[in-house]
C-alpha cells in the first residue's frame, strides 16, 4: 500500500523532486473534494483564477453552553456525508471597536459564539501527494474585532501571485475568540485554567491544520504563520509558548507592526480582578460562589454589553503565557525558527490622533507616557529621562527627517509636540519591541530578517492598519506584487492606483524543495540592517534612528510590565 502512494505522488508529479504543477481546470470543473479524519469536504472552485476554496471549516467545538468561557475542545465527531465548505463562518462575537482604517463604515459581519472555523484558499489542481508551503493567517483587531472572513485578507491575491512565481502556497485564514469572549481574566479565570482562550482556539487550529493540511496538498512541515497588529502579537506568543516549546507547528513565521514582545503592559492581578468585577456587575453575577458558571448561563448579547467598555489582553498564566516576554526573549525560551518582522515607518501617529492627545509640553508629554502604561509602573525618573529625549534631543531636522511626509506639527488641535509624541508611541508600541526581539533572535537563529513599510501618502497621519498588503519578503530574486487596495472575496483585485513592484523571493518557500536559491540578508547586531518598501522602491536602511530612544524604552520594559 506504501508502495502503490508512493508511485502514485511519482506520476502526479507534484512530489519534492520537482516544483508542483498546477493543472488548469476544465471548462465545467466538478467541485473540489477532500477527506479529512471527520469526513468529505465539498469546496467551490474560480475556474477564472484557478484557485479551490474550502471554507467555514470547524476545527473545534462550538464554545457554547458549557464550553463557553472553556477551553478549545477538539472536533471529536464525524461526518456521514459530504459536508459544505463553501462560505465563510461567521465572526466571533464582540462589540466592535470601529477603529480608524480598520473598521469599514457600513460593512457588517454575521457574528456567532460559534465561530471557530478556518478558511482554506489553494491552487487548483494539488492533492495530497502535492506538498507546498502553507501561510497561515492570523488576523488582527486589537484582539476585540475583526474575523477571518475579511474580504480584504482572504488570500486568493498572495495565492495568485504565487502560483505566477512558480512557487505555489496555500493560505489558511482563522477565526479565534476574541474581547472577553477570548481574554476573560482575572483570579477566578486564571485558577480555572480558563485564560487566553483566544491563543488556545489559535494553538488548536494550528494543530488542525499540521494534522489536515496534507489532505488539501499542503506540506505539513512548511507552515508559516503570518499576522499583522494584534495577529503579529498571537504570533509572537506563540514563538513564546510553553516556554519555547517546539511543538512543531510552523517552521517560520512573520510579524507585522507587533511580535513576540507586546506593545501592551500586562494588567496586574488586581486590575484582572477589577474587569472580572465590572462584568460580574454587567451581568448580575455578582456575589455568588460560581461566577463562571452564572456567566456561561447570561445571554450572549448582555455579555457584549459587559465586554464593550473594556480592553481585554492575554496575561501570564504560567504555560502558553509563561512570563513577560521581555524576560522570555532575555532566556532564549523561544521557537527557534526564522522570524520576518518589522512596522510602518511613521506608526505612532495613529494613536497619537485617535487618542486626542494634543501635547504642548514636557508635562502634558509625561502624562501622555503614563497615560499609555497600562500597567502603571513606570517611574517618574524614567519617564522624565524618556521625555527629554524626545522633547529635548531630538532638533527640528530630526524631526522633520524620521516624520517623513508627516508633519511635525498640522496645526494646534494636534498639539505642538505632535512629532515627539508620534515618534515616542511608535518606538514604545512598536520599534523597540522589534528590536529588542531581532537581538535576542540573532544569536540562536541567524534568519532574523527585519524590514518596514514606508507609505509615501498623508501629512498628517501615517498607517497602522492601512498598510501594504503584500506578503513580507526575506530574500531577492523573484517579482511577487503586493497592493495598497482592499481585495474582493474571492478575486484577486485589480492592479490600479496604489499598486506597486518590489523584486522579492516568496519567504515561504525560500529553501524549499523548489530549490529556490534566495539569499538572505543578514546583519550582525552592531551593524543591524532594515529591508525598506516603498511605494517607488526597496531598499535597505542602517537600523539606528531613535537608537537612544528605544534604548531606554528597552532599559524600562520590567518597569512597563512588557
Amino acid at each position: 500500500m506504501r508502495i502503490a502512494k508512493t508511485y502514485l505522488c511519482l506520476l502526479t508529479a507534484t512530489s519534492v523532486l520537482a516544483p508542483p504543477v498546477i493543472a488548469r481546470p476544465s471548462p465545467s470543473p466538478a467541485q473540489p473534494r477532500v477527506t479529512i479524519k471527520n469526513g468529505t469536504l465539498v469546496g467551490a472552485q474560480n475556474s477564472e483564477y484557478h484557485q479551490d476554496y474550502f471554507l467555514g471549516i470547524p476545527y473545534a467545538l462550538p464554545p457554547v453552553g458549557n464550553l463557553r468561557f472553556n477551553m478549545p475542545h477538539e472536533l471529536n465527531e464525524s461526518w456521514s456525508t459530504e459536508r459544505a465548505a463553501t462560505a465563510y463562518g461567521p465572526f466571533c462575537r464582540t462589540a466592535p471597536l470601529k477603529l480608524p482604517g480598520f473598521s469599514q463604515d457600513g460593512v457588517t459581519y454575521a457574528r456567532s459564539e460559534d465561530c471557530l472555523t478556518l478558511n482554506i484558499v489553494r491552487p487548483s489542481g494539488l492533492s495530497s501527494c502535492s506538498k507546498v508551503p502553507v501561510l497561515v493567517w492570523i488576523h488582527g483587531g486589537g484582539l476585540q474585532d475583526g474575523g477571518s472572513g475579511d474580504p480584504r485578507y482572504n488570500m486568493t491575491f498572495l495565492v495568485k501571485e504565487s502560483v505566477s512565481m512558480g512557487a505555489p502556497i496555500i493560505g489558511v485564514s482563522i477565526n479565534y475568540r476574541i474581547s472577553g469572549w477570548g481574554f476573560l481574566n482575572g483570579a477566578v479565570v486564571n485558577a480555572s485554567r480558563v485564560a487566553n482562550l483566544g491563543l488556545h482556539d489559535q494553538r488548536l487550529a494550528l494543530h488542525w491544520i499540521h494534522e489536515n493540511i496534507g489532505a488539501f496538498g499542503g506540506d505539513p512541515t512548511r507552515i508559516t504563520i503570518h499576522g499583522e497588529s494584534s495577529g503579529a502579537i498571537s504570533v509572537g506568543h506563540h514563538l513564546l509558548a510553553y516556554g519555547g516549546r517546539d511543538d512543531r507547528l510552523f517552521h517560520a513565521a512573520i510579524a507585522q507592526s507587533g511580535g513576540p514582545l507586546s506593545p501592551s503592559s500586562f494588567l496586574t492581578l488586581d486590575q484582572q480582578d477589577e474587569q472580572y468585577a465590572q462584568v460580574l456587575n454587567a451581568t448580575k453575577c455578582s456575589g455568588l460562589e460560581d461566577t463562571l458558571g452564572c456567566l456561561r448561563s447570561v445571554s450572549a448579547d448582555v455579555l457584549d454589553d459587559a465586554f464593550r467598555p473594556l480592553t481585554f489582553t492575554p496575561v501570564i498564566d504560567g504555560g502558553l503565557v509563561p512570563d513577560f516576554p521581555s524576560a522570555s526573549l532575555k532566556e532564549g525560551k523561544f521557537v527557534k525558527v526564522p522570524l520576518l518582522i518589522g512596522a510602518n515607518t511613521n506608526e505612532g501617529t495613529p494613536f497619537t490622533t485617535w487618542g486626542g492627545l494634543g501635547v504642548d509640553n514636557k508635562a502634558e508629554f509625561m502624562a501622555a507616557i503614563k497615560a499609555f502604561d497600562a500597567g502603571q509602573g513606570l517611574s517618574d525618573k524614567v519617564a522624565s529621562d524618556i521625555t527629554e529625549y524626545y522633547v529635548t534631543r531630538l532638533t527640528q531636522n530630526d524631526l522633520k527627517q524620521q516624520l517623513g511626509t508627516v508633519l511635525v506639527s498640522p496645526g494646534p488641535s494636534y498639539g505642538a509636540l505632535y512629532g515627539p509624541i508620534s515618534l515616542y508611541l511608535g518606538d514604545v508600541l512598536f520599534s523597540s519591541g522589534r528590536r529588542y526581539s531581532l537581538q535576542a533572535w540573532h544569536e540562536p537563529e541567524p534568519d532574523p530578517n527585519p524590514h518596514h513599510a514606508s507609505i509615501r501618502v498623508s501629512v498628517v497621519v501615517a498607517a497602522h492598519f492601512l498598510r501594504l498588503e503584500q506578503l513580507p519578503p526575506s530574500c531577492r530574486r523573484s517579482p511577487t506584487k503586493g497592493l495598497l487596495m482592499s481585495t474582493h472575496s474571492h478575486r484577486p483585485p485589480s492592479r490600479g492606483r496604489g499598486s506597486f513592484n518590489i523584486s522579492v523571493c516568496l519567504w515561504p518557500v525560500c529553501g524549499s524543495a523548489l530549490r529556490l536559491h534566495c539569499r538572505p540578508i543578514i546583519t550582525k547586531n552592531d551593524n543591524p540592517t532594515n529591508m525598506v518598501f516603498r511605494l517607488e522602491n526597496t531598499t535597505l536602511e542602517a537600523d539606528n534612528f531613535r537608537l537612544d530612544g528605544t534604548t531606554q524604552i528597552i532599559q524600562a520594559f520590567k518597569e512597563l510590565k512588557l
